[in-house]
C-alpha cells in the first residue's frame, strides 16, 4: 500500500465523514463501513491505524468485505475477462484433480458447514482453479487449508444462496485472495519443491525462540527434535489446519495486509505461555506431540475470551474496538 502524509489522512478523515478516527489507534464499526464504501480508502489511511485496527479485530461480520478490500479482490476480477475462474476450474489434469479430491475429502469434515456437498464443491472448485492459473506449481498439500477458510470467511455468511449454497462470486473471492496470498504475500515458495520459503521462515522462528524462549529450542535438541517438524505445518496452512476459525481468522486479517511476521508473533507467544507444560514433557514422544498438536490447541481454549492476548499487539491490553 501507498500512504499519504498524516495531514492528508487528516483531512481524508474529516472530508469522508469519518469523524475523530484521525484522533483514534483503531478503526470502530462505523469507521469501517465508511471505509469500505470510499474508493481508494485504503490507499490514504495511516498504515499504523490500519494495523492496530485489524490487530485488535475487526467485526466479523464485515471481514468478507475487508478481507476483499486487503486482497484487491475486486481489482483482479475487473481485470480477468468474463468467464475466465469458471475455465480454470474445469480444466486441471486428471491426476491434478484426484490428489484435490483426496485432500478435500478430509478438510474440516465435521466442521457442519464442510460437510454439505455444495461447500465441498466449491472448495474443489476453488484449488482446480489455482493449479491451473498457477502451472508452475499447481496444487500442493496445504493449499486445502488455506482455502478452506477463505471459503469459510466469505460463503458462511447471510449472503449465500437461498438453499445455504456457497455463490459464485463468493467462491471467486476466496480463489482471488488465494493468488493474493501466493503472489502478493509471496506463499508460492513456501509450497515449491525445494520450499526456500518455509526453510527460511522455519530459521527466523528458530531465531526468534532461542531469543525470546529460554530453553525450549535447547530441549528440542537433546531429543533431536527439528524446528521444521514441530511447526512447519503452521507456516504451510497459515495456522488454519490446527486453529479454530475463530482465531485462524483474526490471523488471516493481519497477514493479508502485512504479511508473515504475524505468524511469528503468534507462534511465539503461544510457544511463550506453554513453556512451563513444553519443559515439563517426560520423553521425545510427548514433547513432539505438545509442540505440533496440543500447544495450540490448549492455548486457544485457555484465551477464548482473551484473543488478543494471544495476538500481541502496540497496546494490546487496552485497545479494543468501537462498536
Amino acid at each position: 500500500f501507498f500512504f499519504q502524509a498524516e495531514d492528508g489522512i487528516r483531512d481524508f478523515c474529516l472530508s469522508r465523514g469519518l469523524g475523530d478516527v484521525y484522533k483514534r489507534q483503531v478503526l470502530s464499526r462505523a469507521d469501517w463501513l465508511a471505509v469500505l464504501k470510499t474508493p481508494n480508502a485504503k490507499s490514504v489511511l495511516s498504515e499504523s491505524l490500519l494495523f492496530n485496527s485489524l490487530r485488535c479485530g475487526i467485526p466479523s461480520d464485515l471481514r468478507p468485505h475487508i478481507w476483499k478490500l486487503l486482497a484487491n479482490v475486486n481489482e483482479a476480477r475487473s481485470r480477468s475477462t468474463p468467464g475466465y475462474y469458471e475455465s480454470l476450474r474445469d480444466s486441471p489434469s486428471a491426476e491434478t484433480d484426484r490428489i484435490i479430491q483426496k485432500d478435500v475429502d478430509r478438510t474440516f469434515r465435521t466442521e457442519p458447514f464442510f460437510s454439505r456437498d455444495t461447500t465441498h464443491r466449491a472448495l474443489t472448485n476453488i484449488l482446480r482453479a489455482y493449479a491451473a492459473y498457477d502451472k508452475d506449481i499447481g496444487y500442493t498439500q496445504g493449499m486445502n487449508y488455506v482455502a478452506a477458510l477463505l471459503l469459510y470467511t466469505y460463503g458462511n455468511t447471510t449472503s449465500t444462496s437461498p438453499r445455504g449454497e456457497v455463490t459464485l462470486e463468493q467462491e471467486e473471492a476466496a480463489f482471488w485472495t488465494l493468488v493474493f496470498i501466493n503472489y502478493e504475500r509471496n506463499w508460492r515458495g513456501v509450497y515449491t519443491d525445494r520450499m526456500p520459503k518455509l526453510f527460511s521462515l522455519i530459521q527466523t522462528f528458530e531465531k526468534r525462540l532461542v531469543r525470546e524462549v529460554k530453553g525450549v529450542v535447547e530441549l528440542m535438541k537433546e531429543h533431536k527434535l527439528n524446528v521444521i517438524d514441530c511447526f512447519g505445518h503452521h507456516f504451510i496452512s497459515l495456522m488454519a489446519s490446527t486453529l479454530p476459525f475463530q482465531f485462524s481468522a483474526r490471523i488471516m486479517d493481519v497477514f493479508l495486509f502485512s504479511g508473515e511476521k504475524i505468524l511469528f508473533d503468534v507462534l511465539v507467544r503461544l510457544v511463550q505461555i506453554s513453556r512451563d507444560e513444553i519443559l515439563d514433557q517426560p520423553d521425545t514422544e510427548c514433547l513432539f506431540n505438545f509442540l505440533k498438536r496440543e500447544m495450540v490447541q490448549r492455548s486457544f481454549e485457555k484465551y477464548t475470551s482473551k484473543l488478543n492476548f494471544l495476538i500481541p499487539c502496540a497496546q494490546t491490553e487496552t485497545l479494543r474496538r468501537k462498536d
